[in-house]
């Protein structure tokens, strides 16, 4: 819903351009936030509360970096 909203006022400011550009790299980024979610539920049910989220951080910055060559690749 706020992806939407936000999406509508880039659209209304800046253009369809700026619009799509901002839906884009949001699609991008919520790849990042599900390799999180997962990677930190399945490191909680079997280690410690702060390696768990280490673990999920570091599944977090692998998966951000292997999204992000796609998108320089294409120009955006």
């Amino acid at each position: 819903m706020v992806g939407g909203t936000a999406a509508a006022f880039n659209h209304a400011r800046q253009g369809a351009a700026a619009a799509l550009n901002f839906l884009q790299g949001t699609n991008r980024g919520m790849w990042s936030v599900a390799v999180f979610c997962g990677a930190l539920t399945l490191g909680l049910a079997r280690w410690p509360t702060a390696a768990a989220f280490a673990a999920a951080l570091t599944a977090t910055v692998l998966m951000h970096a292997a999204t992000l060559p796609r998108a320089t690749a294409a120009g955006r």
